[in-house]
């Protein structure tokens, strides 16, 4: 009955006999296959199973069509997404670099070529070993192990990469498995230059551990290598001296001739310091008044000769230069031996107190006549 409107037109134009074969796409109507006849009962049994196998022909080919239809489709959209993931391997600013499971190099992007200063087809002829240190290799090995067995690293981790010329930048790497068919055959890594930052928080540590007067060492870098070098010094079996300085009469100098002329003879002091001791002793001022000289005793270096040679230094300065006051040292020295060991609180200890017994045995200056203790 629903049909019938549409099949009047059909009937005026004298069609008496009618074969309609829905054509069906996964079991959805797509069109109708249509014959029609002006006489009655025009089909018979065996043509409308014929049309019934036309129909099916059709509806194979239309399937045909569609797949490949889609195909092209998919092909266009991966043809896409490929062209989007090649601007954006190329063009971004991360250096992105893909090693087989060997560390073999096989594509790195512009970025990359730009920080290691390496053209395509030499950085494709080197490993990942070339860029990165012996020191920092077990560690990317480790890393690498890990990727390998999880698929991805948990955190970014830092190293360095090393230039063509040699020079090392810091980069912040991240790094997944890449799989072909199902089996993984490379490693993608991505890395972020932080040379700068890097050098940033290196200033802000000299900072932290520098005297902002003198330029020396301060309490807090002091004690970070002074135990460094005690440890080494322990584990080489190297004795070692702290001396231990105080520069006499300095608030005399502060209250009568004014804190500028205080912070000068705090900084002559620093540079008496640095012409008497090594490059590779660790000087510092303590606070205040206080230096401090952490040295590795050997033959040409003892006690003796160091003390000896800082009360030269000292008497030199003071010939030369022209002034209300004659800059003095009461110094204190300890001794470090493997044999028998000090903590660096115990060593700093005994250093203070012979600066103090040097100090209490010393007469009381004047400053040129005219300065009391």
């Amino acid at each position: 009955v629903s049909l019938f409107p549409a099949l009047v037109p059909a009937f005026e134009a004298g069609i008496r006999s009618m074969v309609m074969i829905p054509l069906l796409s996964t079991e959805v109507v797509i069109g109708v296959l249509l014959f029609q006849s002006t006489q009655p009962r025009a089909y018979s049994d065996q043509e409308m199973k014929l049309a019934e196998s036309v129909g099916s022909l059709f509806e194979g080919a239309i399937a045909k069509i569609q797949l490949f239809t889609e195909r092209i489709r998919m092909e266009e959209e991966l043809r896409e997404i490929e062209a989007r993931y090649k601007a954006l391997f190329y063009r971004t600013l991360y250096c992105i670099y893909i090693h087989d499971l060997e560390g073999r190099f096989l594509d790195v992007n512009e970025a990359t070529l730009n920080l290691l200063e390496y053209s395509r087809e030499e950085i494709l002829s080197l490993k990942l070993s070339s860029i990165i240190g012996e020191e920092q290799w077990p560690s990317v090995q480790k890393t690498l192990e890990e990727i390998q067995e999880n698929g991805s690293q948990k955190n970014p981790i830092e190293y360095k990469f090393r230039k063509k010329t040699g020079e090392e930048v810091w980069v912040e790497v991240e790094a997944s498995l890449l799989h072909r068919e199902g089996k993984p055959y490379a490693i993608q890594g991505i890395a972020r230059d932080i040379t700068a930052r890097k050098k940033g928080e290196e200033e802000l540590r000299a900072l932290s551990l520098v005297d902002e007067l003198t330029h020396l060492y301060n309490r807090r870098g002091f004690f970070t290598l002074g135990e460094q070098q005690l440890k080494i010094a322990h584990r080489m079996k190297k004795e070692m001296l702290l001396l231990f300085a105080d520069v006499d009469h300095l608030k005399w100098i502060n209250d009568n001739l004014g804190h500028p002329e205080g912070d000068l003879a705090l900084m002559d002091t620093a540079n008496i310091l640095r012409e008497t001791f090594r490059d590779s002793d660790i000087i510092a001022r303590f606070g205040g008044d206080e230096f401090v000289v952490l040295a590795i005793e050997t033959p040409e270096v003892s006690h003796e000769i160091l003390t000896t040679r800082l009360q030269e230094n000292l008497k030199t300065y003071n010939t030369k230069r022209n002034s209300l006051y004659t800059l003095s040292l009461s110094t204190g020295v300890a001794r470090y031996t493997p044999e028998n060991p000090l903590t660096f609180e115990e060593l700093l200890a005994q250093a203070d107190a012979a600066m103090y017994a040097h100090k209490g045995t010393r007469h009381n200056s004047n400053l040129n006549g005219r300065m009391g203790n």
